[in-house]
C-alpha cells in the first residue's frame, strides 16, 4: 500500500528555473540574499581574489562570481539547497553543495590564519562588556556585522544580549 521507503530521493523538476546572471536581483534582493549591496558585493569578488572560474573535487563547474553568490546566499540565513535550485539555474542540490563547500574550502584555505575561536570569550559578563564598548563607540565603521546576523546597529545587538 505505501511506497517502500528508499534513501534516494529523486530531485524535483523544476519548472521555470532562473538562470542567475549580476542582474537578477535589485538593490534590495541583493541586500536580502547576500547582506551586501550590488556594489560591494563585486568589490568583495574582487579584494577576496576569487577566480573567474572554479571546478569542485566532483568536477562541477562555475563562475566565481556565481559561487560567491550562492555560497553567500546560502550562509545569510538558513536555506534549503531544494529552495536555491529555483533560484540558482535549476542545478542540482549536489551541484549546490559541492559549489558551496567548494567555496567554504577556498575561503578557509586562505584565511584561516585569521580565524580562531576562544570559548571562554563568550561569556554573558564579557558580551555586556562589548555591547557597552559599541555603544560607547558609536557607529561602527569597520565592522560589517556580527556573528548573530545583526547589524552594527548597538540598539539592534543589545536585544541579543539579554
Amino acid at each position: 500500500m505505501f511506497p517502500k521507503p528508499t534513501r534516494y530521493r529523486k530531485p524535483q523538476k523544476i519548472i521555470n528555473p532562473q538562470h542567475w546572471t549580476r542582474n537578477s536581483w535589485d538593490e534590495i534582493g541583493w541586500i536580502k540574499h547576500t547582506r551586501f549591496r550590488k556594489k560591494h558585493f563585486f568589490k568583495l569578488l574582487e579584494s577576496l581574489d576569487i577566480p573567474e572560474g572554479i571546478i569542485t573535487a566532483n568536477r562541477y563547474r562555475c563562475d566565481g562570481e556565481t559561487a560567491l553568490a550562492m555560497m553567500l546566499y546560502r550562509i545569510h540565513y538558513p536555506s534549503r539547497l531544494c529552495d536555491m535550485r529555483e533560484i540558482f539555474n535549476g542545478w542540482s542540490e549536489a551541484m549546490i553543495s559541492s559549489i558551496n563547500n567548494h567555496m567554504i574550502d577556498l575561503f578557509y584555505e586562505k584565511f584561516h590564519h585569521l580565524l580562531r575561536f576562544r570559548g571562554q570569550d563568550w561569556t554573558k559578563k564579557k558580551m555586556k562588556r562589548w555591547e557597552r564598548k559599541i555603544r560607547k563607540k558609536g557607529p561602527c565603521d569597520h565592522v560589517m556585522a556580527f556573528m548573530d546576523a545583526t547589524s552594527t546597529d548597538p540598539l539592534a545587538y543589545s536585544s541579543y544580549l539579554c
